[in-house]
């Protein structure tokens, strides 16, 4: 299976959607195939891959950067940046100061081993919760 996304005229994805491999020999076999089924000129059809082709499997929501043919997922703050070359957003003063091994909550039968944190845009700090 191949995955599309559907790109409105600001480079912001609608959807994604599949079609069969045996429809899709190339991306631009694709493309036709899906401006014939959908008929609207309005958007692009940009193939996504889950490979690291295009940075980031594209989702509803992201944003296409042409000069860098990468998709970018939504900015979840407004005080985030933007790291190249992987294209992550990133709090303004890094990670939680704690976080689970292996990212995956540890338990001693009872307690976490670590805190969970959250962002609070206004303090533009990690809270524990």
């Amino acid at each position: 299976m191949a995955y599309f996304a559907k790109v409105d005229e600001n480079n912001v994805v609608l959807e994604v959607v599949i079609v069969n491999d045996d429809i899709v020999t190339t991306e631009q076999a694709g493309i036709d195939f899906l401006k014939d089924l959908y008929g609207d000129n309005n958007v692009r059809w940009i193939q996504t891959f889950d490979d690291g082709t295009r940075i980031h499997y594209a989702g509803k929501g992201y944003k296409y950067n042409l000069s860098e043919d990468a998709f970018i997922p939504p900015k979840p703050f407004p005080s985030w940046v933007l790291k190249k070359p992987e294209y992550i957003w990133q709090s303004p003063v890094g990670e939680p100061p704690e976080t689970f091994e292996d990212g995956k909550l540890q338990r001693d039968g009872v307690t976490p081993l670590g805190d969970f944190y959250k962002w609070d845009e206004f303090t533009q700090k990690w809270v524990k919760i």
